[in-house]
């Protein structure tokens, strides 16, 4: 704003001193009857020195303007690219602070969630003990069907230990190690979610009636690099849910509890 308004004064006063001196040039023809042939020539190549100084001085300073123009230009670019840098520097470290808040805080729930889940399964046979765990697990987890699968080292094959909500005929599932869909998971010691179960893979039965769940969670309990049980568990609903933290926290609340209680089947 300043160097605009410095620009505009000189302009003025460069055209006004312009103007004056075509005046004067034009003016000493009306002088010649009574004035000096030399004085009119004096003031005539006067007169004309200033018009040809001050259009040099106009057009030289106006070249000059452009390139102050030119260089507030890339000024103004650059500073323009220094405040866009600085902007998203500033957008990006927001953005972690905000990641890190809600880590922290996913990781209090799931603490919190991991604790209430593993309240009260201590001094129980194991049947009621992996009864307990997916009632606790219900809660949480809006769960409205669970099984518990625990190995047995003799067979070396997973069967039924403890059920949530699960009537049917069919009490006696079992499976190996990599074997459809439990036995995978116990396989590969990773929780795995599934929310495109196939609509006769299991029913849930209530008093409003039978359906098939939306969402199937097959978690594995593992204790000493060991898949001991496999917990499957219906819901109709997705939950939210950071399942890898999640699995990670359960396995070091009640690992090896779970060990215990299956050792004791």
């Amino acid at each position: 704003m300043k160097f605009d308004k410095g620009r505009r004064q000189i302009v003025v006063f460069l055209i006004f001193y312009l103007l004056i001196s075509v005046t004067v040039f034009l003016t000493s023809f009306e002088y010649l009857s009574f004035k000096k042939i030399s004085d009119i020539l004096e003031l005539r190549l006067y007169s004309l020195f200033s018009i040809i100084a001050a259009t040099g001085v106009f057009f030289y300073t106006k070249s000059m303007f452009k390139k102050g123009s030119n260089f507030e230009k890339t000024v103004n670019v650059q500073s323009d690219k220094q405040q866009s840098e600085l902007e998203r520097k500033e957008q990006e470290r927001q953005n972690k602070e905000l990641k890190r808040k809600q880590a922290e805080e996913e990781k209090k729930f799931l603490t919190q969630a991991v604790a209430e889940i593993a309240e009260g399964l201590e001094d129980k046979t194991p049947q009621e003990y992996f009864d307990q765990l997916l009632i606790n697990l219900s809660k949480r987890l809006d769960i409205v069907q669970g099984v518990a699968f625990a190995f047995n080292e003799k067979t070396e094959k997973f069967s039924m230990a403890g059920s949530y909500a699960y009537y049917t005929e069919q009490t006696d599932r079992t499976f190996e190690v990599g074997e459809g869909i439990p036995g995978q998971v116990a396989k590969d010691m990773k929780i795995l979610l599934m929310d495109n179960i196939p609509e006769d893979y299991i029913r849930i039965v209530s008093g409003l009636g039978t359906g098939s769940p939306k969402c199937l969670l097959e978690i594995p309990i593992v204790y000493e690099n060991k898949t001991v049980a496999v917990l499957e568990l219906a819901s109709f609903e997705k939950k939210a849910l950071n399942y890898d933290e999640f699995l990670s926290l359960l396995n070091a609340s009640i690992g090896e509890l779970s060990s215990r209680n299956v050792k004791s089947l």
